[in-house]
């Protein structure tokens, strides 16, 4: 059985204080946020002001599911490095004493200074 909410977050602000239980909130508002400025901002333009309405629901209906399509693929694409930061700062880190991953931006340039471009979209 896997321990509680409560015993965790006792654990986490314990050995990292009580900003710990924050850790890595930056990346993730990033990763959110891009995905959904790319998303909905995409899906809404595409759909109102460059292709046409469509007589039929069906048309309309797989219009929809095509663009929401590309949206959620182009801005999924767009977010996995923040998601990749938000995985290294809250994962373990290379040596506990010393966290390697600290901030959004900085974590995504040690990726890709160490590791390349194709680090930044494993898995």
């Amino acid at each position: 059985m896997s321990p509680g909410v409560w015993s965790v977050a006792r654990e986490i602000i314990a050995r990292d204080g009580l900003l710990g239980i924050n850790k890595g909130v930056t990346a993730t508002i990033g990763r959110n946020g891009v995905f959904n400025m790319v998303y909905f901002g995409l899906f809404h333009t595409i759909n109102t002001n460059m292709l046409p309405k469509r007589k039929e629901l069906w048309q309309n209906n797989i219009q929809k599911f095509i663009v929401g399509f590309v949206s959620g693929v182009l801005g999924s694409t767009l977010n996995i490095p923040f998601d990749v930061a938000k995985s290294r700062i809250q994962g373990p880190q290379p040596d506990p004493s010393k966290p390697k991953y600290k901030g959004t931006i900085s974590s995504i340039g040690i990726v890709y200074r160490e590791e390349g471009f194709r680090a930044l979209y494993k898995g």
